[in-house]
């Protein structure tokens, strides 16, 4: 009867011992899994105070600072920001070259329209970026706000790019430009043609990637 109960004793510490192996080696397979996690991110987005508002300077609409954005996703952040900053700086060839036309006696309508233009599109292309920033570091919902927008802005591009209106200097607008002696803002519009294409196909990229 003791030899029976000094093996009862034995299995039961055996078992005992297994369990607490088995919950060590869980605990400590979370415990890694937790620390690759937060090597991933960089331990960037706990770090970031939303409400601290520096950018764009001056108005100071929201937070954005490349260097908290966790690394892996430093590039697309990086490239949906230079999305906006090409629209802001077409926004103001644009007026210049509006300027540039009515000195040559064209419509001074022209400018006019050109600060429509700033007030009408740069708002959602900033809005895109913002949308696209948050989702890309923690809030993933965000994305399919940033792919719709996106999207509707980068056809958008293609056409301004390409018509001849009051306030977009597209290719046909430099067409006629050259064709009327007037060498700057034809020079001016191929340039504002060439970005807003760029614009489109970094875009339709960035759309792209994210569904991938």
């Amino acid at each position: 009867q003791m030899c029976i109960r000094d093996r009862n004793k034995n299995r039961r510490d055996r078992c005992m011992n297994s369990l607490i192996l088995d919950a060590a080696r869980t605990q400590a397979s979370g415990s890694v899994k937790n620390m690759k996690a937060a090597m991933l991110n960089g331990g960037a987005t706990a770090k970031i105070n939303w409400e601290d508002f520096n950018y764009p300077p001056l108005l100071n609409m929201i937070h954005y600072n490349l260097e908290e954005v966790p690394e892996a996703q430093r590039p697309i952040v990086q490239r949906m920001h230079w999305t906006f900053l090409l629209i802001f700086i077409i926004s103001i060839i644009n007026l210049i070259n509006s300027i540039v036309q009515t000195v040559m006696g064209l419509d001074w309508l022209f400018i006019f329209y050109s600060v429509c233009n700033i007030i009408l599109f740069n708002p959602p292309a900033f809005y895109a970026f913002y949308k696209g920033l948050r989702g890309a570091v923690d809030e993933p919902g965000s994305i399919r706000f940033y792919k719709i927008i996106q999207s509707i802005l980068c056809v958008l591009w293609v056409i301004f790019a390409i018509i001849n209106g009051k306030g977009f200097n597209g290719i046909f607008k430099a067409i006629g430009l050259f064709q009327s002696g007037f060498l700057v803002p034809a020079i001016l519009s191929v340039i504002e043609s060439l970005l807003y294409l760029i614009d489109a196909a970094l875009g339709a990229s960035l759309v792209m990637r994210s569904y991938e």
